[in-house]
């Protein structure tokens, strides 16, 4: 079957439960799977989805406790997520399938190739968020562990980077558009979509990625490709070379004029570099 336009279908991981995924392109093709980043959704990858659909089969989740997507009944982890995704793809019988991942979305990548190998043919690690040994990760760790075990109301104080007091003015300085308008747009685009997310799903999604253990990489025997922002000013060039230094034989590449948001700066340099690797 051939999907011209994006198209929204339903998957049941468990009883009562209604999840949602999109697909574009053409069953026949090579199947790619792309997971959003932290907080994000289908909707950040739509216009990749539209570059990447004439060479592949295009599947993008919104994972549990996300956009149109219920909470799961376990806790919302990366390991939860990718015994999640195992199910999603049996359920359309995918298997080999290449996976791009950006952000929280490439956190996961790595653990569906390590718990389910069979599963993973190609992983495109995009904004990696490797923060080992630097006073970010000292700071992560300790308002994770805090929010963990602090009582319902006061969990959101741990939250307020995320606030759109902060993240709408940071946002004027981390996004990397050549077009201010289109800038202005997302920004206030994602501060207003604060409002709808979970708490839970922000909490429990931070904390598992804070303690993820990127090791996990040295075991995975496939293709790996990992792909940064030039411009960065989250994850910065200093770690991303240091989490190439665990696989130093794999590529490293730097998309020109994109900060931590290739997918959604730059989907047009993105999927060209996705498309020269994969051909």
């Amino acid at each position: 079957m051939i999907y011209s336009r994006i198209t929204k279908k339903s998957f049941s991981p468990e009883p009562n439960v209604t999840d949602y995924y999109w697909v574009c392109g053409n069953e026949s093709n090579p199947a790619l799977l792309f997971l959003p980043g932290y907080t994000g959704t289908h909707k950040d990858l739509l216009e990749m989805s539209e570059i990447l659909k004439e060479e592949y089969f295009v599947l993008i989740p919104d994972l549990p406790g996300w956009g149109d997507s219920q909470p799961l009944y376990e806790r919302l982890t990366l390991t939860n997520y990718a015994d999640y995704l195992e199910k999603l793809l049996n359920s359309i019988a995918l298997q080999r399938l290449i996976v791009c991942g950006h952000c929280m979305g490439a956190t996961l990548a790595i653990e569906l190739a390590h718990k389910y190998p069979d599963l993973v043919k190609e992983l495109f690690l995009i904004s990696t968020p490797y923060i080992h040994n630097t006073l970010s990760e000292t700071m992560f760790l300790h308002l994770a562990d805090l929010s963990e075990h602090s009582p319902r109301p006061f969990k959101s104080f741990f939250f307020l980077w995320r606030s759109r007091i902060f993240s709408v003015p940071l946002s004027l300085f981390i996004l990397k558009f050549r077009s201010f308008r289109k800038m202005l747009k997302i920004t206030f685009k994602t501060a207003f979509s604060q409002t709808k997310q979970d708490e839970k799903a922000v909490e429990e999604n931070w904390i598992s990625l804070i303690h993820f253990d990127y090791k996990k990489i040295l075991n995975l025997n496939i293709p790996i490709y990992l792909i940064y922002g030039d411009e960065d000013l989250i994850i910065n060039k200093k770690q991303a070379y240091k989490f190439h230094s665990l696989r130093p034989s794999v590529p490293l590449h730097f998309i020109p004029h994109a900060g931590h948001l290739p997918p959604v700066e730059t989907p047009g340099s993105l999927a060209n570099y996705i498309k020269s690797l994969t051909a």
